[in-house]
């Protein structure tokens, strides 16, 4: 009997963690939102991911006290 998961194409999901807070890098704004050629670098790094042919899904990992993504994902993915 085939194995149905077996047999099926391997599928690419790209895993971002983006949970940092900024303390390290002695910065209030954490790395990932920080400005690179007018985006934050998150947004520039997840863009580049969902474009890839070859990723099936691409799966941000934030922290449960992120104050910032809701303002740059409105901003970067409009509704």
């Amino acid at each position: 009997m085939p194995n149905r998961l077996l047999d099926a194409a391997p599928r690419c999901i790209a895993l971002v963690p983006a949970a940092g807070s900024g303390q390290r890098f002695g910065q209030v704004t954490p790395k990932q939102y920080l400005p690179l050629l007018n985006a934050p670098l998150i947004i520039h790094t997840l863009k580049v991911l969902c474009q890839s042919p070859q990723i099936d899904a691409v799966w941000l990992a934030l922290s449960p006290e992120d104050e910032w993504w809701e303002n740059v994902s409105n901003e970067a993915f409009p509704k």
